[in-house]
């Protein structure tokens, strides 16, 4: 019997001694370590950077290379590179970067213990010259001139500089070009081979003995070949001199009172006459009311009414100054379902509301410039998720055809621009539901509206397109969502529009913006 059990427990401590050996044979499940090497070989849009693998903790390195972003600790969700694997140094090219731009680069490796990153190396690109594009002259049927000024060259010795052109928004060296010969003189272009009655863009460009290039602001024209244009300017007052009227806080208040016709509080005029604007200045889910503020005269000749939450200007350029001030709207750090403050301008285009269908081409232009966007919260409060500033551009579209099943449905076609969660531009749609408004949103890929820039970056950016071609991708969106399953485009009219400020986050943030306008254009044969 004992002979038994100690037979037993013998067998008990073998199988003991043989598990914790097979466990000693485990890898542990370390991240690696990973040193981010100098920067070198910069240019104005390219650099060269590397890392090392100081140790791979044991587990084998899946995936290596180098992350870089604008802001500090890069992660691989941005800008990236792959390298080949393997435990010695490796390099990695950086491109695609903007001239004059701080960047901060990591390296990074990955094993089955997760991601390891390097220590943050910081580096300045190159400027590049900046140019500006001449508008387009002389247009015929098949031909145009345009050209361009180099307004700075900061010292860089220019080999090339030219037009190109494109039917698509921000043409590149990839589409047609001219080349004007080097240095740094104005110089005109002339375009050809292009199509009767057709739409293009055109930029002006610059190419360095670094082999960086720059390009000029993209500017549209159309050649002939009808026998005239007509358009319709459906956003009036585009320079603001007729003033704003003025939205209660709550938008209930207009919604149980008839209308913003019978709920305006006050007219901001900014000195002109302000006795039938065309323009309402929105203040929704606001703490402070800018009603009888008396305006303020600044030493550039800016007029302006401000309060501890908000403030909107004119200047003599007829740009726009709006800001919102959300450090004096919140008391914490807003939660999930709590308002927000909104300072929107917008427009209701009533009997000249156009017809899409019937229109050859709605072709719309802005331009913004982001003057200050800071985050009052911490890391620790900040939720990508909930918290933002941002300002989209909106416009409703409205079934109007009376015998159609879809008659009165309507969603937003937004525009986005500038969100302070996204310094780089997406290239996707969106499919949203609004819920103060019961509407679905409609969201067009912000690259599409204004190319591969950053709106983060404090210069002024502008948008020339034509919107007909993407109200058409809308149509075809909602219908995947059960809304104007039987509309076409002959039954959308844009009945209003509006822009600016949404800040569902602690953010002081202001933008200007100036030349909005959307010209409904018929080609007559």
């Amino acid at each position: 019997m004992k002979s038994g059990i100690m037979n037993i427990l013998k067998l008990l401590v073998l199988m003991i001694v043989l598990l914790s050996c097979k466990n000693e044979n485990i890898p542990a499940t370390v991240v690696a370590t990973v040193e981010t090497l100098c920067i070198n070989s910069i240019t104005g849009s390219s650099a060269m950077g590397g890392g090392e693998i100081i140790s791979d903790g044991g587990n084998a390195i899946s995936t290596r290379g180098i992350c870089w972003d604008t802001i500090e600790d890069p992660t691989i969700g941005g800008a990236k590179s792959l390298d080949s694997l393997g435990l010695d140094k490796f390099t990695s090219q950086l491109s695609g970067l903007t001239g004059g731009t701080t960047y901060y680069v990591r390296a990074f490796a990955t094993n089955n213990g997760g991601i390891a990153y390097g220590n943050n190396e910081i580096f300045a690109t190159l400027f590049v010259p900046l140019i500006t594009t001449n508008d387009a002259t002389e247009v015929t049927n098949t031909s145009a001139t345009s050209g361009g000024v180099i307004t700075k060259s900061f010292g860089a010795q220019i080999i090339a500089k030219g037009v190109c052109w494109s039917q698509n928004l921000n043409p590149s060296l990839e589409d047609s070009k001219t080349s004007d010969g080097p240095g740094d003189d104005l110089f005109s272009s002339l375009i050809t081979g292009l199509l009767p009655g057709t739409a293009y863009h055109v930029r002006s460009y610059v190419t360095t003995s670094d082999g960086d290039t720059g390009y000029g602001d993209d500017k549209i024209f159309i050649t002939q070949s009808f026998d005239s244009i007509v358009y319709t300017e459906v956003i009036r007052d585009i320079q603001f001199e007729k003033g704003f009227a003025l939205t209660p806080l709550d938008p209930a208040i207009v919604q149980q009172g008839g209308g913003f016709e019978k709920t305006f509080l006050d007219t901001l005029d900014f000195g002109k006459d302000g006795s039938h604007p065309v323009w309402i200045l929105a203040q929704w889910n606001s703490k402070y009311d800018l009603a009888h503020t008396p305006p303020t005269e600044g030493i550039d000749g800016s007029i302006e009414y401000a309060n501890e939450g908000k403030k909107i200007a004119l200047f003599p350029n007829h740009s726009l100054w709006l800001e919102v001030d959300a450090s004096k709207e919140y008391d914490s750090p807003r939660l999930n379902g709590q308002s927000w403050p909104h300072l929107l301008i917008s427009q209701n285009f009533h009997d000249e509301s156009p017809n899409v269908g019937e229109a050859d081409r709605l072709d719309f232009s802005m331009e913004i410039k982001l003057e200050k966007c800071e985050n009052k919260m911490t890391t620790r409060t900040y939720n990508s998720s909930i918290h933002t500033a941002q300002t989209p551009f909106y416009f409703m579209l409205v079934n109007n055809n009376k015998n159609s099943a879809d008659y009165h449905q309507r969603i937003w076609f937004g525009l986005p621009s500038f969100d302070f969660r996204y310094p780089i531009l997406r290239y996707n749609e969106t499919v949203l539901w609004d819920i103060g408004t019961s509407t679905f949103i409609y969201g067009v890929p912000e690259t599409k509206i204004w190319g591969n820039v950053s709106l983060h970056d404090g210069n002024w950016h502008t948008t020339h397109i034509d919107i007909k071609p993407l109200i058409k991708r809308a149509l075809e969106a909602m219908k995947e969502h059960d809304v104007f399953r039987n509309t076409t485009l002959e039954d959308l009219i844009i009945t209003s529009m509006n822009f600016g400020w949404e800040v569902p986050g602690t953010f002081d943030a202001a933008i200007r913006v100036r030349g909005i306008s959307l010209k409904s254009i018929k080609l007559l044969r």
